[in-house]
């Protein structure tokens, strides 16, 4: 029972973030709109120049693509499909004890764009309504499992990545591999 409950605060708590994000974002004044009713642009580029990057999953330039969105706003509005699908793709929980450091990574990189992708439908706002149910089978979802824990490392690594905001993802769970407390998760962090 307090499991649902805490799962349904957490949505709660998602939805109203979404609603006064997207809300800043409108009111942020930031739009990059052509006066003549031309797609809208950021940088010089068109967004369709910056949803190509999407379409494409350019790591390269894909968090420069998401910024854009997110500075364009309610305008990036034909990013709403190809931003949903982002966070609508399946995922594999991160399977403590059993997945490798560099496949903890590919997840982690894999949540963290999730949540770059919910970031851009928010600053959107009202337009990236098509996306609620994506975003609460997202929220819903399991994304850490504790499966076999055989030592401390791996324990610390469970409690990190279970009791931080996502969005963050900081952790000290390395210190057996010499890694700093704060590290970014990285694939040359995570080889061990």
């Amino acid at each position: 029972m307090t499991r649902i409950i805490r799962k349904m605060i957490g949505i709660l708590l998602a939805v109203a973030i979404t609603a006064t994000v997207g809300t800043a974002a409108e009111n942020h004044g930031s739009k990059k709109t052509a006066s003549d009713g031309a797609e809208p642009s950021y940088m010089g580029e068109p967004l369709s120049y910056w949803l190509r990057f999407i379409q494409d999953r350019d790591k390269n330039n894909m968090d420069l693509a998401l910024d854009a969105i997110r500075e364009l706003g309610p305008d990036a509005r034909s990013a709403v499909p190809e931003l949903t699908q982002i966070v609508a793709e399946p995922s594999a929980p991160i399977e403590i004890g059993v997945d490798k450091r560099s496949v903890i990574a590919f997840k982690i990189r894999s949540i963290l764009l999730r949540s770059d992708a919910i970031d851009a439908l928010a600053a959107i706002g009202e337009a990236a309504t098509p996306s609620t149910v994506p975003l609460i089978q997202w929220e819903l979802t399991v994304r850490v499992v504790h499966r076999s824990i055989r030592n401390t490392a791996d324990d610390e690594l469970f409690v990190d990545l279970v009791y931080r905001p996502e969005a963050q993802f900081r952790v000290s769970v390395l210190r057996s591999s010499g890694i700093s407390t704060g590290a970014l998760l990285s694939p040359e962090c995570l080889h061990s």
